[in-house]
């Protein structure tokens, strides 16, 4: 596996484009999702097109809000001579709503004052 492709927000979902190299191959690969802190979260095949300069979209999808994408080539026993990575796009994960609660505090005199905490 190559170092993986970190995307610039968390996604739940992405497309990507491979394009092998050479005519007469198959192209086996295997692609991964990970979440911010390193775990897989999906994972996936793909087999490209036995003619060389045809893209191939794959679709990764998560529950799991994912932040990498990393590829790898099944080299056993194919004629597999490696692929490009022709496109990548994503859907970031949406953002959380905002909370926020409103709290009274009361002093030793009993005056109060009355504020709005938001959770991020």
């Amino acid at each position: 596996m190559v170092k993986p492709v970190e995307l610039k927000e968390p996604a739940t979902e992405a497309t990507f484009g491979v394009n092998q190299f050479n005519a007469a191959q198959t192209e086996d690969g295997k692609w991964f999702a990970f979440d911010a802190d390193g775990n897989e979260v999906a994972s996936g095949d793909f087999q490209g097109e036995d003619q060389a300069g045809f893209e191939v979209l794959q679709t990764v999808s998560s529950e799991t809000p994912f932040s990498y994408l990393a590829f790898s080539l099944d080299t056993g026993g194919t004629q597999n001579a490696g692929y490009v990575l022709s496109g990548l796009n994503y859907v970031p994960a949406a953002l959380p709503e905002s909370e926020e609660f409103t709290y009274t505090a009361v002093d030793a005199d009993g005056f109060t004052d009355e504020a709005r905490l938001p959770l991020i």
